[in-house]
């Protein structure tokens, strides 16, 4: 598992989509990444988060947390 780094310096927004978490930039293709292969999240800038995490799964294969840089 790795971490997931997001740079939030553009109108970067991140949202829940099933197991995965889908980023969007304008102008640019989303990214898709499954939550079993993202260890944790750390972003720099502002992110904006369309979806609260408080329910994601517990044990192996959840986040370990999300950190501002």
């Amino acid at each position: 598992m790795k971490a997931l780094y997001l740079d939030g310096r553009e109108e970067l927004t991140v949202r829940l989509d099933g197991l995965a978490l889908r980023t969007h930039l304008p102008r640019r293709a989303d990214g898709f990444y499954p939550l079993p292969r993202i260890d944790r999240v750390v972003t720099a800038g502002e992110v904006h988060w369309r979806h609260r995490f408080s329910h994601l799964p517990r044990g192996e294969d959840a986040l370990t947390g999300i950190r501002e840089k």
